[in-house]
């Protein structure tokens, strides 16, 4: 029979092991049994005193919510009262990450997913290796940079990892998950690669690796002495337009949980940087292509008479709502456009474009603004589970979208102003969202809704002087393990964005703690959005004064 055993990381990280030798299990904070089948799990709050049960048998461990169970339990991000966990899986309850692996020197076939935790660590114990290796990639990539990225990582792999056998770079078809082989090394041997571990990796974005007990005997003495294992590492690799690639590493060694950790760490920031790599080609080879269709798009928009459409102070209700869906798509391929036309132009060309004698009047930026936090908070058909206040008041709905000034006077700044207001709008969406009725985001309700009234309010504040216009959000969130502000890419990506086009113009802001809350695991933090509208005009007369 196997033998399994329960890890517990708690919120500050602390990990904790119990080998299961019964067939039956109570697991809480305080699961107090007589007959000593209790495993007792501290430092979590979040956790009932006997929060579920394990019922052991051969080949997994079923898991079972209790009835006084609080929280619920997250299972391959799904909520579910009862499941069956097999070795290298994991799931969630309260603010804890539970798992089953097979307990030290039992050789059977199993995966283990690399935690977050365990990356960090294996980097520790390894890293003048990572440092050679991340040196020895990058320099490899320049100096061949007509190479495929994935052969260039080959050689790398193998240079830390010798007791690798066969390395391959493998493409997933998104929707089937089938794979087909882009590149091996060597090329004269058979690939055997694990289609399930492939799909573990994809469907978890985590290193996988898989211990066979198929092992390798070299010389009969190593018998008793030293058997080693055959083992398969699986890291995804995401590109643009969802491509989605698996750097596999196989080969034989000890069955040994540090060791195991230190190989998949290694390969997984291999793949990291072939990631980075490849995205950066890819966007390389887009840019031009996403440009025209911006270009193409604006066009159509205009020469069709969306614009004076828009543009009309009472237009039809149906033709608005249509308007309202278009715009999105009309902001994003306008941001495109000018992301080409900036790497085109010279900067007195492009100012010269921006800039036609606007004059801003604060009070219609601020009613522009105010538009767009009331279309983000009523736009959407659930009821938002944070109420808002806008400059103190509740939020009235608006009529409908007004665009930016000085945008109705200078039509010719219409489509490149509003790029300035796709992180804006996506800031808000995320504050909307936030926290979601699925997944984590209902664990998060749970915690949220433990607070005074007061204390769950979002507030926004929108204000106006002669050189700058800000949105500043103020909302509860219940912090990752930690404490840390759980992060967002989209904003992270929108930041790059609005960096690399228009600079010092307009900013999403970095979140910042701001307060706390009557409970230790929820504060309050700080979102800012910024338009310099008064630096744009400076800058455009300031460069023709010269």
């Amino acid at each position: 029979m196997k033998r399994f055993t329960l890890i517990a990381v708690d919120p500050e990280g602390t990990r904790r092991e119990w080998p299961l030798e019964r067939p039956a299990y109570i697991v809480g904070r305080e699961p107090q049994t007589a007959d000593g089948s209790g495993i007792p799990v501290p430092g979590d709050r979040h956790l009932s005193r006997q929060h579920f049960s394990l019922q052991v048998s051969p080949k997994k461990v079923v898991v079972e919510r209790s009835p006084s169970g609080r929280n619920p339990l997250f299972f391959n991000g799904e909520q579910v009262d009862r499941f069956s966990l097999e070795p290298g899986q994991v799931f969630y309850t309260g603010k804890t990450q539970f798992g089953i692996v097979l307990s030290q020197g039992v050789a059977t076939t199993t995966r283990y997913t690399l935690a977050r935790n365990a990356k960090e660590e294996a980097r520790l114990r390894r890293l003048e290796d990572c440092f050679s290796a991340v040196l020895d990639l990058l320099r490899a990539l320049r100096e061949q940079s007509q190479v495929a990225a994935w052969q260039v990582a080959f050689p790398v792999v193998r240079s830390m990892l010798p007791e690798v056998e066969q390395v391959a770079f493998l493409q997933v078809h998104r929707d089937s998950s089938v794979n087909r082989v882009i590149d091996q090394d060597p090329v004269e041997t058979q690939l055997q690669v694990d289609p399930e571990l492939v799909a573990q990796a994809l469907q978890t974005r985590q290193t996988v690796t898989a211990v066979s007990e198929d092992y390798d005997l070299t010389t009969p003495s190593q018998e008793t002495l030293n058997v080693r294992y055959k083992w398969s590492v699986a890291t995804p690799v995401h590109g643009l337009e969802q491509a989605t690639f698996v750097l596999w590493v196989s080969g034989t060694g000890a069955l040994n949980k540090e060791t195991l950790e230190e190989r998949a760490t290694l390969v997984d920031l291999v793949a990291e940087l072939v990631g980075h790599h490849i995205v950066v080609r890819q966007g390389s080879e887009y840019s031009s292509l996403l440009g025209v269709f911006g270009h193409h798009v604006g066009t159509l928009f205009k020469t069709s008479g969306a614009l004076q459409l828009w543009s009309n102070a009472d237009p039809d209700s149906e033709i608005k709502s249509v308007l309202n869906r278009l715009l999105p798509i009309w902001g994003i391929s306008q941001a495109i456009s000018l992301h080409k036309k900036r790497g085109e132009k010279a900067e007195k060309a492009l100012l010269e474009s921006w800039i036609k004698e606007p004059v801003v009047e604060p009070q219609a930026l601020t009613r522009a603004l105010s538009s767009i936090v009331s279309h983000v908070y009523f736009s959407p058909q659930d009821e938002p589970f944070l109420s808002w206040k806008l400059n103190g008041e509740e939020i009235s709905r608006s009529p409908g979208l007004i665009s930016l000034p000085p945008l109705d006077d200078v039509p010719q700044l219409f489509d490149k102003t509003l790029a300035l207001t796709i992180g804006l709008l996506e800031m808000l969406n995320n504050v909307r969202k936030y926290p979601s009725n699925r997944g984590s985001g209902r664990e998060d309700r749970l915690d949220l809704g433990e607070l005074e009234a007061q204390e769950r309010e979002v507030l926004v504040t929108v204000t106006v002087d002669e050189k700058e216009a800000a949105v500043e959000v103020i909302q509860p969130v219940v912090t990752a393990s930690g404490g840390q502000i759980p992060k967002s890419r989209s904003l992270e990506r929108i930041r790059a964005l609005e960096q690399s086009l228009l600079g010092a113009i307009v900013g999403t802001e970095a979140e910042t703690v701001c307060g706390t809350t009557s409970s230790e695991y929820v504060v309050r933090i700080r979102h800012r959005w910024v338009y310099r509208y008064g630096q744009l005009l400076k800058d455009w007369r300031d460069h023709f004064d010269a």
